[in-house]
């Protein structure tokens, strides 16, 4: 059985991964757009058929793009690239600030624990600084588990 923890994460992984689909369908509608723009369209005779053709000038300027790294394009491709990428980060910035909230609710429970239990502390700093020790171990060993699962 999956942790609490790894169980939140893959829900909010598949959430994720639907706002990113949205994103990047409407990234590729803007780019398929932008390509009509761009292309001559020769009707033929029949009203069946359309021919598009691409400008030289763009097919070399695309063919070059596609095969260069990132590193070697210019400044102004590069930024191109920065602006498709910036429209994650309110996805990835509202993600976070979900887990971080869950990390902080997890925190919230384990000091009310903590409290709950504080007169354990005060029959025995001995079997307080043990049962600490105790519970250190558990929750590296839940997230221990929780890694695993998630791979």
């Amino acid at each position: 059985m999956k942790t609490k923890l790894a169980r939140f994460i893959k829900k909010r992984e598949k959430i994720f991964t639907e706002k990113g689909a949205d994103l990047e369908h409407k990234r590729w509608a803007r780019w398929q757009n932008y390509i009509m723009t761009k292309l001559f369209r020769i009707a033929s005779r029949s009203e069946k058929r359309i021919t598009l053709t691409v400008p030289i000038k763009y097919w070399k300027k695309w063919k070059r793009e596609i095969k260069s790294p990132y590193a070697e394009l210019s400044e102004e491709e590069k930024e191109s690239d920065r602006k498709q990428t910036r429209a994650y980060l309110p996805v990835i910035r509202k993600e976070k600030i979900i887990f971080v909230k869950k990390i902080i609710e997890t925190v919230g429970k384990l000091k009310k624990e903590n409290e709950r239990k504080k007169h354990i502390r005060e029959e025995s700093s001995e079997k307080y600084r043990q049962g600490y020790e105790a519970a250190i171990s558990d929750i590296e060993q839940g997230l221990q588990k929780t890694a695993e699962e998630l791979k």
